[in-house]
């Protein structure tokens, strides 16, 4: 007979999600790591592996279920549970959300050129611009 493990939370009285654990090498700053999910905190944290230290905490609203970060800009791309891809410049300290999925975006990655965001989320897979000025014109 197979056991189920739920986990529970006495305080919010909710099942909860494991958290996924993402992460990636910094190609603007090298030496740097960028991750999300550890300690179960909604936040993406640029971590210096030279300095031993986080160089930038960045706070989110939901869970990150996704991660991609720019080869060519400081851009981070965020997917959540939430249908939404958050868009964050770092140098800049700006955000922009994408909206346009039906469920929870589990995939993103920004194109080589930097100018291309793809998204997928169960039934969809997206194509966006990311230098547009509509984030929810979707290619």
């Amino acid at each position: 007979m197979e056991k189920e493990i739920l986990l529970y939370s006495l305080v919010q009285k909710q099942d909860l999600d494991p958290v996924p654990t993402l992460a990636a090498f910094c190609p603007w700053q090298p030496g740097t790591v960028v991750y999300s999910g550890f300690g179960m905190e909604k936040e993406i944290l640029l971590y210096s592996l030279v300095q031993k230290q986080v160089l930038l905490r960045i706070p989110l609203s939901h869970f990150a279920t996704s991660l991609s970060l720019s080869p060519m800009d400081s851009l981070i791309a965020v997917g959540s549970n939430e249908r939404l891809l958050r868009l964050i410049d770092t140098s800049a300290g700006t955000k922009q959300d994408f909206s346009g999925h039906d469920d929870c975006v589990h995939l993103c990655r920004i194109s080589p050129s930097g100018n291309q965001l793809f998204t997928a989320s169960s039934n969809q897979v997206l194509v966006w611009d990311i230098h547009n000025s509509d984030p929810n014109s979707v290619k």
